[in-house]
């Protein structure tokens, strides 16, 4: 037989011997096939909301005007949380000062249709970047 017979036939080993590597090594982080995105309003900004298996990502996509004065630019990341039952999320979200820097805080809240509310105490800051205060905090999504 001719060489070129047998590369066909290489390429599936090596194709099986890979998906077999890849099996015993046990489940991957989430990939494409288990991740969804979508398009969020969230007080102008267009959000890009991705959810893998149980985890969600909420990042800038188009940030309003006031928000790239504060050092925000597309793909800054606001929050990232985990998804539990019934809707519920709980993890960190961030609050952005010119100057400062970015802040995390705690938030929790659910998922109801196409819209995601969450909750939490955002630190404010002063023109020193300290942190004066603590101030409720209400984020909306909604599906654009």
């Amino acid at each position: 037989m001719s060489r070129s017979k047998f590369f066909p036939a290489a390429a599936v080993v090596a194709t099986l011997a890979a998906i077999t590597a890849a099996s015993v090594a046990g489940p991957t982080p989430a990939s494409a096939s288990h991740c969804a995105m979508d398009i969020y309003d969230h007080n102008g900004s267009a959000m890009e909301v991705t959810f893998c298996d149980y985890t969600m990502h909420i990042a800038y996509d188009d940030p309003r005007p006031t928000m790239r004065r504060n050092g925000v630019d597309p793909g800054t990341l606001l929050i990232d949380a985990k998804t539990f039952g019934h809707g519920h999320v709980k993890g960190n979200a961030r609050v952005f000062k010119r100057g400062c820097g970015e802040l995390m805080y705690k938030v929790k809240g659910r998922i109801i249709g196409d819209r995601i509310e969450m909750t939490g105490m955002a630190p404010v800051r002063d023109s020193d970047c300290s942190i004066v205060r603590f101030r409720k905090d209400h984020l909306v999504f909604d599906k654009m």
